[in-house]
């Protein structure tokens, strides 16, 4: 059961991310494209390097090498797509949704590809867990802030996927170094194309020191909070880890009833957390979400 006390903690880290995130992409003096998003959050994914004193297998087998091109050809899409939705709905209505797609995503796969079976308590937690994360949305979206939240949740779980497989394959610490050099060698290859070269250099050379270091503080943060995921991954059942991103949007409610009129202020999200209908809404999803998690420790 260790494996969920883990992803709970990831999750509360991922909270504070998905705040940074709703900043970086509103602000206009921040990051305005998604590729420049993906490039940042895939090129500091080379952070991985302060592994290599830990027994890492410094040469993997071609199977280790195929699974991480697969997860970052999955993982980076995601973060375009995600990027996009956030760029036009509230992070309070494209988190929740793209969590809940996410879990019933990698639900679907780990039955296929891994032959994941949930049964009892865990079942029934699942459902409840992503029952309460869907209805955290207000679903305010339109078609293509839909496709955008979908895609971006059907990418992870697939990601995910593969990384449960490359678990399988060699160590964790292994798994996960060379997961996340694939993505560093994804973000070299958005430089081979000028465009994206062009986008990216404009962005370095507009954004003011405090956005650059906030930047790097904030994806460092969902660095180690993606680490804390995947140890859960390879520790426990993936479709759980999943869909136990209902707790972020419990914590992420917490800080909405917190600091409500700071976030509101800046158009972060929960700005209609006030009126009844919605606290009415949120707390029929947090008793969902909190009552899942507790299915699964019975």
């Amino acid at each position: 059961m260790a494996f969920i006390y883990i992803t709970i903690f990831a999750q509360l880290l991922f909270a504070l991310v998905v705040l940074a995130d709703k900043f970086l992409v509103t602000s206009k003096t921040a990051i305005q494209k998604p590729v420049v998003y993906a490039f940042y959050v895939s090129l500091l994914s080379g952070a991985a390097v302060i592994f290599l004193p830990f027994g890492i297998d410094l040469i993997p087998s071609f199977k280790v090498i195929w699974l991480s091109i697969l997860s970052t050809v999955a993982f980076v899409p995601y973060l375009i797509f995600l990027y996009r939705a956030l760029k036009t709905a509230d992070a309070s209505d494209v988190s929740p949704a793209m969590g809940a797609v996410s879990a019933v995503s990698a639900f679907v796969f780990a039955y296929f590809i891994l032959g994941e079976r949930l049964s009892g308590n865990f079942l029934a937690g699942f459902v409840l867990l992503v029952s309460g994360t869907a209805l955290m949305s207000y679903f305010r979206f339109n078609k293509e802030t839909t496709v955008n939240t979908v895609l971006s949740g059907v990418l992870l779980g697939l990601s995910l996927i593969f990384m449960k497989m490359i678990f399988a394959e060699t160590s964790f610490l292994s798994g996960f170094f060379w997961s996340r050099m694939a993505n560093f060698a994804g973000a070299l290859m958005f430089l081979l194309v000028p465009s994206i070269r062009s986008d990216i250099k404009l962005n370095i050379k507009k954004s003011s020191n405090g956005i650059k270091w906030f930047i790097v503080v904030s994806k460092v943060l969902a660095g180690v909070a993606f680490l804390f995921v995947s140890l859960a991954v390879d520790l426990g059942k993936v479709s759980v880890v999943n869909a136990l991103s209902g707790v972020q949007f419990v914590f992420l409610l917490l800080f909405a009833l917190i600091f409500n009129s700071h976030l509101s202020k800046r158009g972060y999200m929960f700005e209609t957390v006030d009126k009844k209908h919605i606290i009415g809404q949120k707390f029929l999803a947090t008793l969902l979400i909190v009552g899942g998690l507790a299915l699964l420790f019975v």
